[in-house]
């Protein structure tokens, strides 16, 4: 969710810092690479990015990141909050350091819901990526609150709340109403499929009545 978001803001012209651990990012070891260490997946998630590695539970590597934080617009993370605050590195004391910040905490649940404590990855079915909404939209509209009034403030974006939203919007359908006045799911998509032809599979759909 975070390689994502990032990847996104620096798409759009954002100076994006990547902080990596000592031992490297798991994504660079998780899909083929020319050169050890340079997977695809990595490489395609880290484009448009300057990186830097610090050792996050050493002084050093945490006094060299609020260095940062200093001159920082934002600060996105999609590490569990209560390991941000055990690292001293929690919303509150980086606002101490720049009032102005943005942070921007990519979760898996709202964290005050019941789940909050718990863990989640965002992915697809039958190798499909998963969608990954919010993060850098979430950030953005706080960039622009922070031009408008000077304040900086955190930002929560969850997978699980996220998804929910952006499933129900096609999927409620005539449940939307109370009482309902039709079925779930809304035709159009459910009349998406794979036909199959004589070499493989065509997708298609009559998407409008003219179709």
């Amino acid at each position: 969710m975070g390689p994502y978001a990032t990847q996104t803001l620096g798409d759009l012209g954002a100076d994006v810092i990547k902080i990596e651990p000592p031992q490297g990012d798991l994504t660079r070891h998780n899909a083929p690479g020319r050169h050890a260490g340079m997977s695809s997946l990595f490489l395609q998630l880290n484009r448009s990015k300057r990186s830097v590695v610090l050792d996050l539970k050493d002084a050093a590597g945490r006094d060299a990141l609020l260095q940062m934080v200093r001159s920082a617009d934002a600060m996105v993370c999609n590490v569990r909050p209560k390991a941000m605050e055990r690292l001293g590195l929690g919303y509150e004391v980086l606002a101490g350091i720049n009032p102005k910040l943005v942070y921007c905490a990519l979760v898996a649940f709202g964290q005050d819901g019941p789940y909050a404590e718990r863990a989640a990855v965002c992915a697809g079915l039958d190798r499909r990526p998963g969608c990954r909404p919010g993060g850098p939209y979430a950030l953005l509209a706080a960039l622009l609150h922070r031009e408008r009034s000077g304040q900086g403030q955190m930002v929560e974006v969850p997978m699980f709340e996220s998804m929910v939203q952006f499933t129900m919007t096609p999927h409620l359908y005539g449940q939307s109403f109370r009482p309902p006045i039709g079925g779930t799911g809304y035709p159009r998509i459910f009349a998406r499929r794979p036909f199959k032809t004589l070499d493989g599979h065509l997708g298609a759909t009559a998407y409008a009545p003219a179709h």
